[in-house]
Parts: structure tokens; sequence; C-alpha cells
């Protein structure tokens, strides 16, 4: 069995466990992939990126962007267009941990910003700025939504500035 099928398969198991609600969440099942597959676990969830199992492609996504290995950015930034949902909300969310390495993502996160969900227009935001700090406009974006109406959102925008979050009534 080949090191990606061999990756697949652990992926799958956390998948599995997770879908009857054991908890694995992508931190651990990382550290547990490390130990296990050392230097060949980058390359096998790379090669996992393209599996047809959306479940799978948002395990190693997330796999991924925890691991920030930057041999991994140019994989993730084509899943930006993925065709599940999911996969790329994890990735709206998560790929800012990248920094200015992650640059490159920022016109797959550009449209984003004209999303019809506020929350999505503000991850795609926060992690532009992650990406490049210069960027003011998205500054001023996410500041404006820290009075929002969409509660998610203004602590979101609230927590990025590290303000206390609005737990409401």
């Amino acid at each position: 069995m080949t090191s990606s099928r061999e990756i697949r398969a652990e992926v799958c198991r956390f998948v599995e466990l997770n879908e009857k609600e054991v908890q694995v969440f992508p931190i651990e099942g990382l550290d547990d992939l490390q130990q296990q597959f050392g230097d060949r676990l980058i390359p096998g969830l790379i090669e996992c990126l393209n599996d047809g199992h959306p479940e799978i492609r948002q395990f190693v996504v997330a796999l991924l962007c925890l691991a920030r290995d930057e041999s991994a950015i140019p994989a993730l930034i084509e899943r930006f267009d993925d065709d599940d949902c999911r996969v790329v909300e994890i990735l709206l969310r998560i790929f800012r941990l990248f920094g200015p390495a992650g640059a490159g993502a920022i016109p797959k996160l550009e449209p984003w910003l004209d999303s019809p969900n506020e929350c999505l227009r503000l991850q795609a935001a926060i992690a532009i700025v992650a990406l490049d700090p210069s960027r003011s406009d998205m500054k001023a974006r996410i500041w404006e939504a820290t009075t929002s109406e969409d509660r998610a959102a203004r602590n979101m925008a609230r927590l990025h500035f590290g303000q206390k979050p609005d737990y409401g009534a």
C-alpha cells in the first residue's frame, strides 16, 4: 500500500469517528499522522486533496493548513475552486495561518468579498489581512463589522480586534 493510500485510510478513520460523534479534531489527527508518517505525510495529504469524497477533502484541507507546510500552498490555493462549499469555508477560516507566505491566494479570496453571506465576506477580509497586513481597506471592512446586526459576524470582527464578544440575550 502506498503512503497516500495509508494516509487516506487514516483520514477516513477520523472522518468516520466524527460521523459517530467521537470527535477527532484535525489538530489531534495531525499529531497522530505526523508520528505515523513523518516526512511522507504532507505529500500524501496533498494527493488526498483530489479525493472524490468531500468529507475527506475537508479534513485534509484542515490538516494541511494546520501543518503550515508551505509546500502545500499551491495545492490548497486550487481548492478555493472546490465544488464543495465546506472545503472553501474551511479554507476561508484557516488558510490565513500561512500568513504572508500564502499571499498568492488573495486573488482567490477577493471574489468572496462579494458573497451574500456576511460571515463569508468577513472571513475573506480577515484572511486577506493575515496574508497581506498592508491591506488597510480590509481592516476597515472588518472594523465596520464590529457593529454588524449579524451577531456571528460582529463577534468575529470583535475577536479580530481583541475585543470582547457580544454573547447577547
